[in-house]
């Protein structure tokens, strides 16, 4: 039976609108209930994952930032933190800063500092490639920004003193292939998304992931690797699929994702998390009561 399971956030664990829908919280509270050990594993800063975190009562640490942060929930504890050396964000800085029409991110311990260009509303018209942004969508996303403990600069430079352990940038499709291949020889893990004229960019420590981000939790709590199961959507979730007992792709998610998968589950609006842990990790109810009178 399996034990772990590490959940992705966007395109996975909630809706086209933000929601977890409340089967997919009902069944993720149900699993914990019966012992699971569940965990969000996300592109998302510590922050703000930490805030679907709290809505799920998850107590287990979470894997942030594709891998490169692991943090406890419920008292903010480091457990693990791949940052990137000074020399190395330096000359990231150096090459970024040339780039004049790309949105950047630096994730660090207390939050993520943005530079580069800052008008939100543009920013999320491309990550939602389309031109259409409902005001309802913009507020949600004023509202992650509060939570995830961002900060708005005009440039950053390594005298800032910031400890980054990820850099994320969104921009147009040109810019955003000349960054990557600028950065090709650092000391960096580079996942690449595009979709249309538009891309991102998630630039982490080489030596971390999502993968190892599971393999850290997995012998945390002393469970084989087997004995876990991975939901996620795209490219950046490939790596823990890699490691999982069980990977599971979402029926929205990529067709690389769907490809690295071991079972394909509903849509992130069709609860296609509850289905997934319904299926492959719940004690049926009629057990589950035996199992409580006699503990």
């Amino acid at each position: 039976m399996y034990k772990i399971i590490a959940i992705d956030i966007d395109g996975t664990l909630i809706d086209k609108c933000g929601n977890i829908q409340e089967k997919t919280a009902k069944a993720i509270k149900t699993a914990s209930a019966q012992g699971m050990i569940v965990t969000l594993s996300t592109g998302r800063s510590y922050h703000s994952a930490l805030c679907f975190a709290k809505k799920l009562n998850i107590k287990a640490p979470l894997i942030t930032a594709n891998g490169s942060m692991i943090r406890d929930p419920q008292n903010g504890e480091l457990k693990k933190c791949h940052r990137f050396s000074k020399n190395t964000v330096n000359k990231m800085l150096e090459i970024l800063k040339n780039e004049k029409e790309v949105f950047i991110q630096g994730y660090h311990l207390d939050g993520i500092v943005s530079f580069g260009r800052n008008n939100l509303i543009e920013l999320a018209k491309m990550l939602n490639g389309t031109n259409k942004f409902s005001f309802k969508n913009t507020i949600r996303m004023l509202k992650d920004y509060k939570e995830s403990k961002v900060s708005i600069k005009k440039s950053l430079t390594i005298e800032d003193g910031y400890d980054i352990h990820k850099f994320f940038v969104v921009g147009d499709k040109k810019s955003c292939k000349n960054i990557e291949g600028k950065l090709a020889n650092l000391s960096c893990r580079i996942e690449s998304h595009f979709v249309g004229n538009y891309g991102y960019l998630e630039i982490i420590p080489e030596q971390a992931s999502k993968g190892e981000g599971l393999i850290w939790l997995a012998e945390y709590y002393n469970v084989p690797l087997d004995k876990t199961i991975a939901i996620g959507d795209s490219a950046n979730d490939i790596s823990m699929f890699k490691k999982a007992g069980m990977a599971i792709a979402m029926a929205n998610g990529t067709n690389e994702a769907k490809q690295n998968a071991n079972h394909i589950t509903f849509s992130n609006n069709d609860n296609g998390v509850a289905t997934a842990i319904k299926e492959f990790a719940l004690t049926k109810k009629k057990d589950f009561d035996i199992i409580k009178r006699t503990v």
